[in-house]
């Protein structure tokens, strides 16, 4: 915090003693500004310019294009998890209308938006129970690194919070959810036992994922049910691993006329 403060002291100390101004000038006396401090930079020199700075029109406009990157990342920044570096839960509504919208334009009933909650097995006993808090948080970044080998540029992928995370996909192949599911869920185990191997030698910890799909207009009807079956098709697959071609895997795509069998689970676990 003081170097940020030292930072923009220095910008601000900076502008009020140049005779002109250029873009590489304001370039080279902003650099490492955070967003935040951009902000409030650029805002203290067009005051100063409203009340007679003698800078060119076109120095004007640099300014307020530069502020307004700088608020828009700002807001990215305010939606980034600090520890994985993913998305956090304010980016899936924003995500998902655009998603949504994308697909009812392509109007083609082969292709839907998905989502799937993530969760890590055993997390609490073989990471931080066993190996301590900071184990615990590499555990969680080599998921999300997991997540993002797994998918595609176009995903949006979240933390929700402690060890659950959520992929929402862009519009799917309806054929292909079993194969992402499985895919999905082998890297990302894959993924974490190989960054344990290579960064924490001779430590061993037995986690996993689960991953639980729903489907938008297969069987959600919104963002709220798609992840309320995502995260019951995920409990399901928990406790009811499968046996695949790439191993036995903690996979379950939403299954309506499951949906009994989900309650009860629910229920026994106080869920309602």
């Amino acid at each position: 915090m003081k170097e940020e403060m030292r930072l923009l002291s220095r910008a601000l100390e900076s502008w009020q003693s140049l005779s002109g101004a250029d873009y590489e000038t304001l370039d080279s006396i902003t650099e490492g500004l955070n967003p935040h401090d951009y902000q409030r930079f650029a805002l203290e020199a067009l005051v100063d310019i409203a009340k007679g700075r003698n800078v060119s029109d076109d120095i004007v406009t640099y300014l307020k294009e530069k502020a307004e990157g700088a608020v828009d990342e700002s807001e990215r920044l305010c939606s980034i998890d600090e520890l994985t570096g993913l998305q956090n839960r304010g980016a899936l509504s924003r995500e998902f209308e655009y998603y949504q919208a994308a697909s009812e334009k392509a109007d083609d009933d082969s292709f839907y938006v998905g989502m799937t909650v993530i969760d890590v097995n055993r997390f609490k006993e073989e990471a931080n129970d066993k190996h301590g808090h900071s184990f615990g948080d590499d555990v969680l970044r080599y998921v999300a690194e997991g997540m993002r080998e797994s998918t595609r540029v176009g995903d949006t992928l979240v933390r929700l919070s402690g060890d659950e995370f959520v992929i929402l996909y862009e519009p799917l192949p309806y054929e292909a959810a079993f194969d992402v599911l499985m895919y999905t869920a082998d890297t990302i185990n894959s993924y974490i036992q190989k960054r344990i191997q290579l960064e924490h030698p001779g430590k061993e910890a037995d986690v996993c994922v689960s991953i639980g799909m729903s489907r938008l207009a297969v069987d959600a009807a919104d963002l709220p049910q798609l992840m309320k079956h995502a995260d019951e098709a995920m409990y399901h697959a928990k406790r009811n691993p499968v046996s695949t071609s790439l191993g036995l895997l903690n996979i379950h795509i939403f299954d309506p006329l499951l949906s009994a069998e989900y309650v009860k689970r629910d229920t026994r676990r106080g869920r309602t």
